[in-house]
């Protein structure tokens, strides 16, 4: 599957963990600022091809013409093995990952060593590595 294949998200305001961790399992994901409103989330989406992701059912019953995944917990990760489940995604940590801050694409630029193309953040494999692998895991075991 290309870049261009995959699912792009647009996270409500609340789901901004979520929006982190899809990043760094390599999906293109916004995540919406206060001012915008529920209206504001679903043009935004439809223009950019985006699924919108939120916990509001309110946002979720609004008539619009994207793909609205209702979040049902608080729990990180009840939200994203659900959210991998329901649309049958894949993980691309860490060839493909994508800045966590900022959202633009990695280059690697020693073996352990990628830096952020948009906004020159740096990572490494660290200590976080055991946590994201063992993330990584539990939801290609789905």
């Amino acid at each position: 599957m290309t870049e261009n294949d995959r699912l792009k998200f647009f996270c409500d305001v609340v789901l901004g963990k979520l929006c982190r961790w899809l990043r760094i399992m390599g999906y293109d994901s916004k995540i919406a600022s206060d001012e915008l409103s529920d209206r504001d989330i679903l043009e935004e989406a439809k223009r950019e091809n985006r699924v919108v992701l939120t916990r509001d059912k309110d946002l979720k019953k609004m008539k619009s013409f994207v793909d609205v995944f209702l979040l049902g917990s608080k729990d990180f990760e009840s939200q994203i093995k659900d959210l991998f489940s329901h649309f049958s995604l894949n993980t691309y940590f860490p060839s493909d990952s994508r800045c966590s801050h900022c959202n633009s694409e990695l280059k690697k630029i020693e073996k352990n060593r990628w830096e952020c193309i948009g906004c020159g953040h740096e990572y490494w494999k660290g200590s976080h590595w055991k946590r994201i692998k063992d993330i990584q895991r539990k939801l290609n075991d789905l």
